[in-house]
């Protein structure tokens, strides 16, 4: 089967249909074909579009003066792309500038004139584009001339750049409010002469609508007037001052470029020779060199040398004595501890002021100061002395003191005078002496046990006259503690044979001193005793009772000897009876 054609019919296609937003319906019948008597066919309509005609309107060129108005008629204007069908035309169109009115400025390029709402007939039908023109606005014509100025040579010129006169007129609306003016002779290293002042680059409102002329003006420099002046400057006696030529001082700013590089500067001050004066020296100025100095005046004032005294310090030597001794000073015992002297001076010699050079200066911790004073010698006017103390050390004398050896018995107290002591080493200076030490040992009181080696006295604090100033050194000596005899004595016993006998340390034993009179509450607790004769099996005799190793308070103080008992052994009675008999 196929579609061979279709009638198709639409309102919209004729020339003369005119253009409508929504088109013309396209109505399809009448299908032609093979096989369609067996279709049932619907039709559904198309749609048959009608573009507007494409016409360009373009607004005309147009000129005018700046300041002037313009006024559009509507018919400023061409068809300058496509054509309009017949019947149909275009009247007016709307025209507008931004270049129109009297205030609009110059802009290079001109203004566009724009085109729109063009009336006429038929023109529902047409796609209208619309191209601008060109208004253009020509510049207006004005002269500019700087200001003459005046100034002095050294001094800087800033222009406000209001500095200058308009000849020609601004539109009321416009100003000139400022112009650029430049002179090489506004910089304060600008010579002494007439210098133009260029202008240019005007600012202000509206000035882009002018055509601007400018005109120099001239700016006249003037000599300037300078005062150089010699530095103050200071040096030491016995030093040279030499001057470079830059110790100067200019009474103004110079001008950019322009220096003063040296002057020539001479005092009578200078040579290391000249002494010291409290009034000082002039130093003069003379012959400045430098760049530019031909624009100005100059006039020369003198500075001030200030030769001060040369500054030395003088330290008294740091001195040693033992007290007792005396100190003798041969005036040299110092030495330049800062500074120097000149050439030709000298230091004969120093006087010395000390409380510690006497024999009879008595030891302090912090010593004496030695007082530097009067030093004589030659050209010492010139200088500053300074003195500085010495130390006088005077240390004391060295003593030894040894405390005397001792003994006693154990159970004795010892009661020490003080006196009890030797001088081992070291003299006393005239007048002193040691009048007793303290003395002390653990082995003084009576209880103090026996000790081998015995027991330290130890010395100290020595009393007496002027010991402040000696350095005591103490000995010890030694407390002796002899050992107590104690004698201990086993008890003797008496016993039959075929007993035994139990030993008792605590009592089977007697002592002298008796053991409840020893010294410091000393004790014998028990004593082992032993003797063959105790046991049950002994016979019949006499058997020693060993006494040893006793046991107490306090005896490691005696010296102790044992004595033995006796344990007698008895025979023992036994009665023998017949026992009866018969016969």
């Amino acid at each position: 089967d196929s579609i061979t054609s279709v009638s198709l019919a639409s309102e919209g296609a004729p020339a003369a249909a005119p253009y409508k937003a929504e088109g013309y319906p396209i109505v399809a019948s009448g299908v032609q074909g093979t096989g369609l008597a067996n279709y049932s066919i619907a039709y559904v309509d198309g749609l048959m579009t009608v573009n507007k005609r494409p016409v360009t309107v373009k607004a005309d060129d147009r000129e005018k003066d700046y300041g002037e108005a313009v006024a559009f008629a509507g018919t400023e204007f061409q068809i300058t792309s496509g054509t309009l069908a017949a019947g149909d035309a275009i009247d007016s169109v709307a025209l507008a500038s931004d270049g129109a009115a009297a205030t609009a400025p110059y802009v290079a390029a001109g203004y566009p004139i724009s085109a729109s709402g063009a009336t006429g007939t038929g023109l529902a039908n047409y796609e209208i584009t619309y191209e601008p023109g060109t208004l253009t606005v020509a510049k207006r014509t004005i002269t500019v001339k700087a200001d003459d100025r005046a100034k002095t040579y050294g001094d800087a010129v800033v222009f406000a750049g209001t500095e200058f006169t308009v000849s020609g007129s601004l539109e009321a609306w416009d100003s000139l409010d400022a112009v650029t003016l430049v002179s090489e002779g506004a910089a304060a290293s600008a010579a002494a002469g007439a210098y133009l002042i260029a202008v240019s680059d005007a600012q202000g409102t509206g000035l882009e609508n002018y055509e601007i002329a400018y005109e120099p003006g001239t700016l006249t420099v003037a000599k300037r007037e300078l005062t150089i002046t010699a530095n103050p400057a200071s040096k030491t006696y016995g030093d040279t001052k030499t001057f470079a030529g830059t110790e100067f001082t200019v009474s103004s700013l110079l001008a950019d470029g322009d220096s003063v590089t040296s002057v020539t500067l001479a005092s009578e001050g200078a040579a290391a020779s000249a002494p010291y004066k409290a009034e000082g020296y002039p130093i003069v100025a003379s012959a400045a060199q430098g760049t530019g100095l031909a624009n100005y005046n100059i006039t020369y004032g003198n500075g001030l040398l200030t030769v001060s005294k040369r500054a030395i310090e003088i330290t008294a030597a740091n001195q040693t004595k033992t007290y007792g001794d005396e100190f003798a000073f041969a005036g040299n015992e110092y030495e330049i501890s800062s500074g120097s002297l000149a050439a030709g001076d000298t230091i004969a010699s120093v006087a010395f002021d000390c409380a510690g050079a006497p024999a009879a200066a008595p030891y302090k911790a912090e010593g004496y100061p030695i007082v530097a004073s009067g030093a004589q010698g030659t050209g010492l006017d010139n200088y500053s002395i300074a003195y500085v103390d010495g130390l006088m050390t005077v240390n004391k004398r060295l003593i030894t003191v040894k405390a005397d050896d001792r003994e006693k018995d154990y159970g004795e107290a010892v009661t020490f005078a003080g006196t009890e002591f030797s001088i081992t080493s070291g003299t006393f200076a005239t007048g002193d002496a040691i009048g007793s030490v303290t003395l002390a040992s653990d082995g003084a009181a009576a209880t103090a046990p026996y000790q081998a080696g015995g027991y330290q006295i130890a010395a100290s604090a020595a009393q007496g006259t002027g010991l402040g100033n000696y350095e005591i050194t103490y000995e010890p000596g030694t407390l002796t503690v002899k050992k107590l005899a104690l004698e201990i004595t086993a008890r003797n016993r008496t016993k039959t044979y075929g007993q035994a006998i139990v030993l008792s340390g605590a009592t089977g034993f007697t002592s002298v001193p008796s053991k409840d009179s020893l010294p410091n509450g000393d004790t014998i607790t028990s004593v082992t005793l032993v003797s063959e004769g105790s046991a049950a099996s002994a016979g019949v005799g006499s058997y020693p009772i060993v006494a040893s190793s006793a046991q107490g308070t306090g005896l490691e103080s005696y010296d102790i000897t044992y004595v033995d008992g006796t344990i007698t052994v008895t025979k023992r009675s036994i009665l023998i009876t017949a026992n009866n008999a018969s016969k």
